[in-house]
């Protein structure tokens, strides 16, 4: 929460991430999470899904080993010159060894 109520922050999202977070919480129902995660992705700047930013992905993920999903949440933190990326994976997983970003893990 330290992060999300940075005021100093300002959060990218993309289709990508909606994907990544919104189905699981709608199909359990579960309504608060849900609230919070389209509250969350409505106040951030949205990254345009591109061809470029798939082809961007596609090299990030043969380079590095990447999952479909984690070299789409990097490409578009490139292309949108983010200054980091923040994410729940563990911090020896392909995306934080990711050279052309900034990768921060939160995993507890």
């Amino acid at each position: 929460m330290e992060i999300l109520d940075d005021p100093g922050r300002q959060f990218l999202v993309s289709d990508f991430l909606r994907l990544e977070v919104l189905p699981q919480p709608r199909l359990h129902r579960k309504e608060d999470e849900t609230q919070f995660m389209e509250a969350f992705l409505e106040a951030g700047e949205d990254i345009e899904a591109t061809h470029a930013l798939t082809q961007t992905a596609l090299d990030l993920a043969t380079r590095y080993g990447l999952s479909a999903l984690d070299a789409l949440h990097a490409a578009a933190a490139l292309e949108a010159r983010a200054q980091e990326l923040i994410t729940v994976e563990k911090p020896d997983k392909p995306l934080c060894r990711v050279k052309e970003l900034y990768v921060v893990s939160i995993a507890s």
